[in-house]
């Protein structure tokens, strides 16, 4: 009795069930994770180009998160040096006036001289207890920003002294000055440069890697589309095969395989 199909046109029906189960498959697990690549044999080169990118993407975060404690460092410091400053030009101004011997009582120049020896320990202690992480930032040390000297030799209990001192506060005005000009132009012309320099590499990877990776949603939908059409259509095609029932459990079977 003649089965209406030959067994090789029934293997065809087959064979587009098989590839119409798969294509669906693959397409739903696609639609269902987001990535166009789930493991190495969806396309082993792509999956380890797409690790690599991976991997560099992670080290230039780290790179990023490294140049944004710099950042954070170097910012601290300058708003340090800002308090620095601002003490010392109180100190100043207690020298000045301090120098005009001439109008102050006796009482009033010894004020004046125990305030500023009160600013200058305020200032030497913030000059050497100001850290980062753990490190000193201004003592020269490596990792430290600038070398700042602590400030010596201030006297205000006479009018002479106090000019004296005026000249070596200037001198400490001026090494703070400088400092801060380093420390903001690092941050400004390099640090955060070379940040943005990163920022604008690690997107570009990503959007590579995307490609690589991440689906197509509408090709894949389409794609499952297309599986489950083809599913259909060798199913139907089997369906007028004259195939017993048994045949066609066992070409079902095989299709799941």
């Amino acid at each position: 009795m003649s089965l209406g199909f030959s067994t090789l046109s029934s293997d065809g029906f087959v064979r587009g069930i098989r590839n119409g189960l798969n294509l669906f498959d693959k397409s739903a697990q696609q639609l269902s994770s987001g990535l166009l690549l789930n493991s190495g044999a969806g396309g082993p080169a792509a999956l380890i180009a797409s690790e690599r990118l991976r991997e560099r993407i992670g080290s230039i975060g780290a790179e990023i998160e490294n140049v944004s404690s710099l950042i954070d460092k170097h910012e601290y410091a300058s708003s340090s040096l800002q308090d620095l400053r601002s003490q010392l030009a109180e100190l100043r101004g207690l020298a000045v006036s301090a120098a005009n011997e001439g109008g102050n009582d006796p009482g009033v120049q010894s004020a004046y001289s125990a305030v500023g020896d009160h600013i200058v320990a305020s200032y030497n202690r913030q000059l050497e207890n100001t850290e980062y992480n753990g490190a000193n930032v201004f003592d020269g040390s490596e990792g430290s920003l600038a070398k700042l000297a602590p400030v010596t030799g201030i006297d205000l209990s006479t009018g002479a002294n106090a000019e004296v001192s005026i000249t070596k506060i200037d001198a400490a005005l001026a090494e703070l000055d400088k400092a801060d000009i380093d420390i903001g132009s690092a941050v400004r012309y390099e640090l955060k440069s070379e940040q943005r320099n990163l920022e604008m590499t690690q997107e570009n990877l990503m959007r590579a890697e995307s490609m690589i990776r991440d689906v197509d949603y509408a090709s894949a939908f389409v794609e499952m589309m297309r599986g489950e059409m083809q599913v259909k259509a060798s199913a139907a095609m089997l369906s007028h095969s004259f195939l017993t029932q048994a045949s066609v459990m066992n070409l079902f079977l095989g299709a799941k395989r």
